[in-house]
């Protein structure tokens, strides 16, 4: 018993060796990754933090060297995944056949629940926020969700666009903000889903969405056109623009008559975005125009001046300005991890939050247009189109 005691007690004493020497290569990884995340939040808070009075009173432009951290809208921080949700799985990009599948059951969905939040006189979700719920809803179980979320976002990232399955993806991608791009904004997936809602019935997007990607379904020219001019009425980005239309046409002359779904589709995304860079750039002007010494400062009464100018002869609430200015500078601070002093307002994060606010509607389709870069600026534009309810025809 005594030399069986022994050989318990050697074995003991070698597995508490090994795991004092794990525990210290745990330890130190922590360490370097506590030094990482140091570096990095140093990195991005490297400018002195304003204080007293002038850091409640005024709003600055962010410096120019900064500007290039400001570049993703607060909802899209949505596709960050947490690392701990994915239980340590090498997680692979989805195949192409199950995303589209993914994709078309995710438009009809999106579209039915628009439906039922514009009834109820509801706000509709965001895309990014919608699509992590459907996810949830469809696998139950929120770590099996987050892996599938992941493994969409590094297919969609790794798609063809050449072919015809990849241009679908690409259009869900660019929508969604999975792909990102510069001038993205939440109104490009209202805008789509209008579309499809209008040329399909929106309990039929799935079935008319959902084919292989090897078919290239095609689709009546007046159709299109029409609902086109409809979904950009109630959602385009800017002014409809004067040569769309004549794209469209020539396209379908070369297609024989009709067009072809998904190159349709992808022309008016691509469209959009380049009448929503635009209209940011339309904005941005009347930002810099109110920072009237040029100071790279706006106080609260030059942003409600700025607003006004926006809307035109419409009065506007101060309660609503300030709510504006208020979550002008939260969006600011989430594009740049919050590690910004609260008065640094990035122009980017005023362009996302004036084109969600519902008084800026005017200002946001009779804009991008003009020849003065200002909006409004140029020809009278027709009467705007409030949003309406999407009707299932």
């Amino acid at each position: 018993r005594s030399s069986a005691g022994s050989g318990a007690g050697g074995d003991d004493g070698a597995e508490l060796g090994e795991l004092r020497t794990a525990n210290g290569v745990l330890t130190d990884k922590v360490e370097e990754l506590q030094g990482i995340i140091e570096r990095m939040r140093l990195e991005g808070n490297s400018d002195p933090v304003p204080s007293g009075d002038s850091a409640v009173a005024k709003v600055s432009a962010v410096p120019p060297e900064l500007e290039h951290k400001a570049s993703k809208p607060k909802v899209l921080k949505t596709y960050i995944v947490d690392p701990r949700l994915l239980k340590g799985k090498n997680i692979k990009a989805m195949n192409e056949q199950a995303m589209l599948r993914l994709v078309a059951d995710a438009y009809e969905n999106k579209a039915t629940a628009d439906l039922v939040d514009d009834r109820q006189n509801n706000d509709r979700q965001n895309f990014p926020e919608y699509l992590r719920d459907y996810l949830i809803n469809r696998f139950g179980l929120k770590s099996i969700a987050m892996s599938n979320m992941q493994a969409l976002i590094l297919g969609l990232r790794a798609i063809n666009p050449k072919t015809d399955g990849g241009r679908r993806l690409r259009v869900f991608g660019l929508i969604a903000g999975i792909i990102e791009h510069p001038y993205w904004h939440q109104d490009l997936c209202n805008f789509l889903l209008c579309v499809l809602g209008d040329v399909f019935t929106v309990s039929q997007i799935k079935e008319n969405m959902d084919h292989d990607a090897k078919k290239k379904p095609l689709i009546d020219t007046v159709i299109a056109m029409e609902a086109t001019q409809q979904a950009w009425s109630k959602y385009g980005s800017g002014a409809y623009p004067s040569d769309l239309q004549d794209e469209i046409i020539r396209r379908a002359r070369e297609g024989g008559g009709a067009l072809l779904l998904n190159e349709w589709l992808t022309l008016l995304v691509e469209e959009w975005l380049r009448a929503s860079e635009k209209l940011d750039e339309a904005l941005l002007a009347v930002f810099t125009q109110h920072d009237t010494n040029s100071d790279g400062v706006l106080d609260v009464h030059e942003f409600k001046a700025m607003v006004q100018s926006l809307v035109g002869e419409e009065s506007i609430d101060d309660v609503a300005v300030g709510r504006l200015f208020t979550k002008a500078l939260e969006e600011s601070s989430s594009m740049n991890d919050g590690s910004d002093a609260s008065d640094v307002m990035y122009p980017k994060a005023f362009c996302q939050v004036a084109r969600m606010s519902g008084f800026m509607s005017k200002a946001m389709h009779a804009g991008a247009g003009g020849d003065s870069g200002t909006p409004g600026a140029g020809e009278e534009q027709p009467p705007i189109v409030a949003p309406k309810t999407p009707t299932d025809h």
